[in-house]
């Protein structure tokens, strides 16, 4: 195959036939057949060469295809042969990089001797939620996987590199990694041996190579091979054929919340690599909102091949009110490329409108002295409505703009062996009611001694057969109606009926002695 797309297809003639006996192979003709995307072309039928040529598009989406050869002779046609495989369509543009985020090849193309044997899985060696995975089974054809990716262009490198990330753990099989140059043909340049791994080792490992020997091809190839040892799967990630350089600091995935507060304390994370060679050392991120530098953050050095998700305390200020752009710049000593060192997200800036008050300042004996008049609320807090049918059932935090507050600090607990109905309920009730027969919510009396008592279930109780007499001098606390003299209970270890209101303890209602 020729850079331009140029094929030549060639083949030997047979020296025999196909039980052993005599052919002539001077009266044998020739068809050749192109099979690319599932379709057989006809590219020469009956020809007497033992080569055809054929030109193939180099542009557009890739794809495989390869050549079938036949002979011919007064006595039939034999089966076909078949050529290697290859690859039409436009190489992949340098730098090249693969993290399949979320479980999705950002290239498409890619191809494997089991593709039943590929997986997705949500680890991932950069936080974004993807790798490709090879699984190991225990059947003689497939202890070994492997899957290649499409061309990749090495136009424009400087010093190309293989940068690539597999994730270790002890085991019996064995990882080889490849490199094809359209001029230089296939090299190993990585090879880990699982077996050498220490016991309880369980972490992702960068590891980058060199691609001198390519730097005469026009494109690379990659083969990633799996001997699995019929137990564990083998996990690559975050795969890079970029310039490698001595020192070179890398920004990855940015996480910034959807929504935030001004004046409310908040947090972005961001990754951060040492793609290069050497330790970088005086590392500084910045965090700016809106092109305003708001917060750095320092790290003191960065070995090689390593990374790590820092997170960039924050306020954002009500100037930043509607939606804000996020981006975190990095410097640090000799870094190498710079194209590399940002990233940006967007999110929603929201201001707290309090009730404001006036604020008059002046200078007094040098001294500067503030003065302002304490705020009048009025109408301050106006009605508004919200059906929260859209948060998580059973939240505790993030529940749209409404605040959580926890008043004791205390640890929070299940309650255990206790089943609660709440198939039929909306959302909402799940949300904020532990127990609500009800689509309102009914408040806790002012008389309740507290939220504890009144969350709190009574303790385990074996069942009887006969129905427990509750007091007529207690009440429901629903209603606050006193309960009929020998009102039945039902039987039920963790939960009590009320006949007066028909709900059941502990939240909605609570049998209790009046005051």
């Amino acid at each position: 195959e020729g850079d331009d797309g140029n094929v030549t297809v060639s083949w030997q003639a047979p020296a025999e036939g196909e039980n052993g006996g005599y052919i002539d192979a001077t009266a044998l003709t020739y068809n050749v057949q192109r099979a690319m995307s599932g379709t057989r072309t006809a590219v020469a039928s009956g020809i007497n060469e033992t080569s055809q040529s054929d030109n193939i598009s180099q542009t557009g989406d890739q794809t495989m295809y390869l050549y079938y050869v036949s002979a011919m002779n007064d006595q039939g046609e034999s089966r076909y042969a078949t050529s290697n495989s290859m690859i039409a369509g436009a190489p992949y543009s340098y730098p090249f990089k693969e993290s399949f985020p979320n479980g999705v090849m950002e290239h498409k193309f890619l191809t494997a001797n089991h593709s039943d044997m590929l997986n997705w899985p949500s680890q991932s060696a950069d936080g974004d939620g993807g790798c490709i995975e090879m699984m190991g089974a225990d059947f003689p054809s497939y202890n070994t996987e492997y899957f290649e990716t499409g061309k990749i262009s090495l136009e424009g490198a400087t010093r190309p590199g293989l940068v690539y990330s597999y994730y270790e753990q002890p085991g019996n099989g064995r990882l080889f990694v490849m490199v094809y140059g359209n001029n230089t043909g296939w090299k190993t340049v990585d090879n880990i041996d699982f077996s050498k791994v220490s016991a309880g080792t369980a972490q992702w490992v960068t590891h980058t190579i060199l691609l001198d020997d390519f730097t005469n091809d026009k494109y690379v190839r990659l083969r990633f091979f799996y001997y699995n040892d019929k137990v564990n799967d083998c996990m690559i990630d975050n795969i890079n054929v970029r310039d490698v350089l001595s020192k070179n600091i890398s920004l990855g995935k940015l996480s910034v919340p959807s929504s935030v507060k001004a004046g409310y304390n908040s947090q972005v994370q961001v990754n951060v690599s040492n793609t290069g060679t050497d330790e970088v050392s005086n590392i500084r991120l910045d965090l700016l909102v809106n092109g305003r530098k708001q917060d750095s953050l320092a790290i003191a050095s960065l070995s090689i091949n390593a990374d790590t998700t820092v997170t960039i305390p924050t306020k954002f200020l009500s100037g930043d009110k509607g939606d804000a752009i996020v981006r975190v710049l990095a410097t640090a000593d000799g870094d190498a490329i710079e194209s590399d060192n940002a990233v940006e997200d967007t999110t929603n800036v929201s201001v707290v409108d309090f009730p404001t008050t006036s604020l008059t300042g002046e200078i007094r004996d040098g001294k500067a002295h503030l003065t302002w008049t304490e705020p009048t609320l009025g109408n301050y807090a106006p009605a508004f409505t919200d059906d929260v049918e859209s948060y998580t059932p059973w939240a505790i935090e993030n529940i749209g703009d409404w605040t959580t507050y926890d008043g004791d600090e205390a640890a929070s607990y299940t309650i255990p062996n206790s089943q609660v109905q709440h198939s039929p309920l909306s959302s909402s009730v799940r949300t904020l009611s532990s127990h609500a027969p009800r689509r309102t919510l009914t408040p806790i009396p002012a008389t309740s001694a507290s939220l504890c008592s009144t969350l709190r279930l009574p303790r385990q109780r074996a069942p009887t057969a006969t129905p427990t007499t509750i007091s007529s001098r207690r009440a429901c606390r629903a209603t606050s109606r006193p309960l009929p003299s020998g009102h039945a209970a039902s039987p039920q270890p963790t939960m009590r009926k009320c006949s007066t209101c028909s709900t059941q303890p502990p939240t909605a209602c609570i049998l209790r002695s009046p005051e």
